[in-house]
């Protein structure tokens, strides 16, 4: 059976219009789905979203983030548990250090007291993601989390904040801590929102920025590798960076960067033997994942 090939929408719609199909253009709905609120879209952004914050499908995905292993990495904090908890009147992060988790079968309660336990140990980087500011993504967290302790030491230093995260992810977090700064206090209390001294090793004093896939782990996994050997993971290329760690698949951007300010690029298996441990095999790291 042969594939048809559309080379362009305009093409897509002469073809439908031979068969006899209307060709329907998708519009974003103007409300929530969920609770009818109003979506709005902030200047300096694309994508559209929910401001009510009681929405149920906001609270849920908020959460579900926040317990994420990109966040806080509470294991075994899926969707299921996450209906759970907002079943059992969980509806904003710090309720999760909170509940009272007898509700839960036994092991899923023994999992998830370890799991949020060790939560309140996590970096500081990790706390900051799990709020969830717009724009404000996980290697922006950390190069924050390597420059400040604390939101509080970073706004003490608004210029350097705004110049490391951009113009319109600065107006971002400084909205959400407006809004949110009760729940930030409490999670401080709860958690504590401060870092704390990085870790020294082999990579100290050295930074690098990843591109394309990787074979020994997800991106989280191998940045979690350099973090504890002392080194700093960037999102970007600039002047500053040491080394440029190039996976399969590739695109040429960061690349192309590194060529012009001269940055080596290396393999997975030249950082693993700068860290001073075997690469692991992708089957092992595939069984981490599971």
């Amino acid at each position: 059976m042969s594939t048809l090939q559309i080379s362009s929408i305009e093409e897509q719609d002469r073809i439908a219009s031979q068969h006899g199909f209307v060709p329907v253009v998708w519009q974003l709905p103007a409300t929530c789905p969920c609770c009818g609120t109003k979506l709005v879209c902030p200047e300096g952004f694309v994508d559209s979203y929910c401001p009510n914050d009681d929405c149920k499908d906001q609270v849920f995905a908020t959460l579900l983030h926040a317990c994420g292993n990109a966040a806080l990495d509470i294991d075994g904090t899926g969707e299921t548990l996450v209906r759970e908890l907002m079943a059992n009147g969980v509806s904003r992060l710090s309720d999760i250090f909170r509940v009272d988790p007898s509700f839960m079968k036994s092991a899923t309660r023994k999992r998830f007291e370890a799991g949020r336990n060790a939560a309140k140990g996590q970096p500081f980087w990790r706390k900051l993601h799990a709020l969830g500011i717009e724009g404000f993504g996980q290697m922006l967290c950390q190069e924050v989390a390597q420059k400040w302790t604390s939101l509080s030491s970073a706004f003490d230093e608004p210029d350097a904040l705004r110049d490391l995260v951009g113009e319109v992810v600065f107006l971002s977090i400084v909205n959400y801590c407006g809004k949110y700064a009760e729940l930030i206090d409490d999670l401080d209390s709860l958690i504590g929102m401060t870092g704390t001294e990085q870790a020294v090793g082999p990579l100290t004093g050295k930074s690098f920025c990843i591109t394309g896939d990787l074979l020994a782990g997800s991106r989280n996994e191998v940045s979690r590798r350099i973090e504890e050997a002392g080194g700093v993971v960037k999102s970007s290329v600039s002047r500053h960076l040491n080394y440029l760690i190039q996976g399969t698949e590739t695109g040429k951007t960061k690349r192309a960067a590194a060529e012009k300010y001269g940055i080596p690029v290396i393999t997975e298996q030249q950082l693993f033997k700068m860290i001073g441990q075997e690469m692991p095999s992708p089957k092992d790291a595939e069984d981490r994942a599971y």
